[in-house]
Formats: C-alpha cells, structure tokens, sequence
C-alpha cells in the first residue's frame, strides 16, 4: 500500500504547470495524520497487507521543516513497528540543508527529485516565486545527495510544444547517470488553459522514441528511462508496469490524504476531483474510506472499460484504459479511456516491432563484446602462462 501524503500546499517555486495551481498556504494537521498512522495496522491486516509506503508530498514538503517531519516519522515508526513501513519524499530539492541530509539519512527516505532536463528545458518552467531560475541549485543538491550516498530517481514533465533538444537531452540523462521518468504535462491547475496537450504528447512519444533509440544503441548508458523500460519489462516477462498510469491498480494499492484531511484516489489536482472524494479521515476510518462510494467506483473503472471496448484491446495489460484522474480532468467523468489512448498505443505498437527488434540487435552487440573480453582474457593467461615457463 502507497499513501500520498500532501503535507502542505505552499511551496517555494512557481512552476508554470503546477497541478496544484494557486492554492492558499495549508500544512495537514498533526491530528489528521496522527490519527491515520493509529488505524493504518488495522487497516493493513484487513487488506492483509504488512507493507506501507508513506510518501511526502505538496506543494513542497520540505517547507514543512524538519520538526515536523520527524515526530510524523518517529510516531510512524513506534505504530508499525513489525510492518514493513518505507518513507518517500517527492521534492524540487532547492531547499536542501545539513538538516533535512541528516533526516533522509535517518529515516532512510528515497528521494524523487523534480528536474526537467537540461538547463534550457528546467529553468523555462521551474523557477522561483521571483522568476529566478532553479536548475544550478537543484544540481548542486544532486551532487550533495551523491556524496551523502542518498539514492534519489528524478522526475521530468515535458511541457512544450516546441522541438526539444533529443540529442542534449540524452547527453545530460547520461552524463547524469540518471534514473528518470518523463511524463507529459497534464491540462490542469497553472496548465489547465493549455490548448496544444495534444500536440505535447505527441512530441512527448516521439522524444520517448528517439531517446530509446540512443540508449538501445548506447554501450555505455548506465541510467534508465521510464515509462519506456517499464513498459519493455512488461512486453517481454508478463509482469505488470509499475507505474500507476499503467498498471489498473488505480484506487486499489494506493490513495492519498490531502492536507485538508480528506482522502482521495490521485495526488494531482485535488480541486479537480474534489467531487471524488473518499472522506475525511477526522469523520471516518481508513476501512470506511477506503471502502467508500467514491472508492468503489475508482476500482469499478477497470471492470467498466475491460467490458466496453478496452478489453479486446491488445495492449490491455499494458495500458489498462490509462490514468482515471486524466481521463477525470479531460470529460468529467471516470468511465472514459485515456484521453491520449491512441497515441500511447502507437507508443506500445512502435516497442513490441521497432523496439523489440532494436534489443535483438544491442544483445547480439553484447554477445560480441563479451566474446571479444573472453576470448582476449584466454589470449592474456596463456601469454602469462607462457612468460612463466
């Protein structure tokens, strides 16, 4: 079990395409959280379920100082004590210090870092409240959490119409080492008057296309690019993606407290779907949240396309009908297929024949590089060999 934890609202930066859109300062009462972690054990076990993962979120988490987060941690762990609990912090980093190094180390949180690409692409969106550009900061961050040993994964938002750059793109993705997932910006919050999301997605698989291409051919590329590598483990091992957006698991294996107290299916764009509310957990249980109306017809949508239409589709299992949030924010309603369902079925199509075809190749390339390292390391024992005689 996942829970998105929306700690606060407010936030440092003013990025062009916030879901959260302008929403006043609010950081979630001690209270509601106290009172989530004291019925998550029971809730577990009636889930029959021993593992949950709390991720911070905002706004910005780290606005919240490091006090806060501590007695939440602490208290978390003295409740679960003998569940398997991991914490995750969603962060743009920026506000990075000796404390907040020394409480990721502590409770061991995985970091997810907002970085949209080179510097260009980054600053064009993620700047400060004053229009200042972000990406020298966040970068010196990343380095900071390298030194530290602290394992952290980035994630970008492509959000232009414009031609983008592949070829620095996947420089810096290799540079970097990163492990980074794209996703496309979604038409809501500060992007809700986007009128081109159409023509971005579709630049979206094309840079997703064009950046498999590079790293399949790449001998030396040690990141990983997701949904793309996700979605090539699920073509060639039958496991499920994943990514939630993927996977159909949608209101089953994960939900998230707003920091109004009430909980919901998506971490995006609480004003959106505030009419998809699950309750507020000062007036319910986790049991009768999670079991709620609105819950309940979250985890209907799967049943719902699988009989009409997505079903008999051949990339059902990788795709699922997509994200219910944005098929949500596209009609106004949840029983509806991805709104961009064509052309991340074109995506699938182009890696099950152009992709899988592009591995054969760079597998054979490793064959042949492994060969070459074999057959040279028996030239050098025997040259040894020969030298002791």
């Amino acid at each position: 079990m996942i829970i998105i934890v929306k700690l606060t609202t407010d936030c440092n930066l003013r990025c062009v395409y916030c879901s959260e859109g302008d929403k006043p300062p609010r950081i979630l009462s001690l209270e509601y959280i106290y009172k989530m972690i004291d019925e998550l054990p029971a809730f577990l076990d009636s889930l029959n379920d021993r593992n949950v993962t709390l991720l911070w979120h905002g706004g910005e988490p780290m606005t919240v100082g490091t006090h806060y987060l501590r007695k939440v941690m602490t208290y978390a762990k003295e409740k679960l004590a003998g569940y398997g609990l991991r914490f995750e912090m969603q962060s743009n980093l920026t506000l990075l210090n000796d404390e907040w190094i020394e409480l990721i180390k502590e409770f061991q949180i995985r970091m997810g870092v907002s970085l949209d690409g080179y510097r260009e692409l980054h600053d064009a969106n993620r700047r400060t409240k004053d229009g200042n550009p972000t990406f020298d900061l966040v970068m010196k961050n990343l380095d900071r959490l390298n030194s530290e040993g602290i394992r952290y994964g980035t994630l970008m938002v492509l959000n232009t119409a414009a031609p983008v750059d592949v070829d620095q793109l996947y420089d810096f993705i290799k540079e970097r080492k990163l492990h980074i997932k794209i996703h496309a910006v979604v038409p809501c919050g500060r992007a809700a008057g986007n009128l081109h999301s159409g023509e971005i997605y579709n630049r979206y698989i094309a840079i997703l296309e064009s950046l498999y291409e590079k790293t399949i051919g790449d001998m030396d590329f040690e990141g990983t690019i997701d949904p793309t590598d996700g979605l090539l483990k699920s073509i060639l091992s039958g496991v499920p993606v994943n990514e939630c957006a993927y996977n159909g698991n949608c209101g089953q294996k994960f939900f998230c407290l707003y920091s109004t107290g009430e909980f919901g299916f998506c971490g995006r764009a609480e004003s959106v779907i505030s009419g998809f509310g699950y309750g507020h957990i000062k007036d319910h249980s986790l049991f009768e949240i999670y079991h709620s109306q609105h819950a309940d017809s979250i985890r209907d949508r799967q049943e719902f396309l699988a009989s009409n239409g997505c079903g008999h589709c051949p990339d059902w299992k990788l795709c699922h009908g997509g994200c219910a949030f944005e098929a949500l924010n596209a009609y106004g309603e949840l029983n509806v297929k991805y709104p961009n369902c064509e052309s991340r079925r074109s995506f699938i199509r182009y890696l099950k024949t152009t992709g899988l075809t592009l591995l054969k190749k760079r597998l054979v390339m490793e064959r042949k590089k492994y060969r070459i390292a074999i057959k040279s390391r028996k030239e050098i024992l025997k040259e040894l060999s020969h030298d002791g005689e």
